[in-house]
């Protein structure tokens, strides 16, 4: 029983590996090649005319780039490259927005981390509705993310709100 255990798991490990690969594409290793489309049309031609039709076209298309066809994944595609620089993982955010998440900050709430969600709830304290100021408003003082008191901390978002996002 402990043989076939350990034979299933090196069989599991080899395939997870075999199919991991480790193939690259360099741009020094990159060539022009036809593509399969060209060639196939150009030899599966069986008459004289459509035989030179094609040899035309494939002589005519030679000295230019040959198109893709529509349903290859690669078409327009170069060679794969590393990754140097990544887009900051912040989201860009209207002005208002900024706005109202600053407001929040100078009366004292550290916005870090719930952002989206503050966001949201002043958009509902626009709408009239306060169910969702009330619960976010313990939430972050549970969260210690303010020292103000629960109607000081509802007080200012919905100031906030109303001064930048209503």
């Amino acid at each position: 029983m402990r043989k076939t255990l350990v034979a299933t798991t090196l069989a599991a490990a080899g395939i997870g590996l075999a199919a991991c690969g480790g193939t690259t594409v360099n741009s020094d290793d990159v060539t022009a090649t036809p593509s399969a489309s060209t060639t196939t049309s150009a030899s599966a031609s069986t008459t004289e005319t459509e035989t030179e039709t094609a040899s035309e076209t494939a002589t005519e298309s030679s000295g230019s780039v040959a198109a893709a066809p529509a349903d290859d994944p690669a078409a327009g595609e170069g060679a794969a490259s590393e990754v140097e620089n990544t887009p900051d993982a912040a989201p860009m955010r209207p002005e208002q927005d900024e706005a109202y998440l600053e407001a929040l900050r100078q009366g004292g709430v550290n916005v870090e981390g719930n952002e989206e969600q503050l966001i949201g709830t002043a958009r509902t304290v626009c709408g009239g509705s306060t169910i969702t100021r009330d619960a976010v408003a313990g939430q972050l003082i549970e969260q210690q993310a303010t020292q103000l008191e629960i109607n000081d901390l509802t007080k200012l978002i919905d100031s906030a709100a109303r001064d930048n996002l209503c």
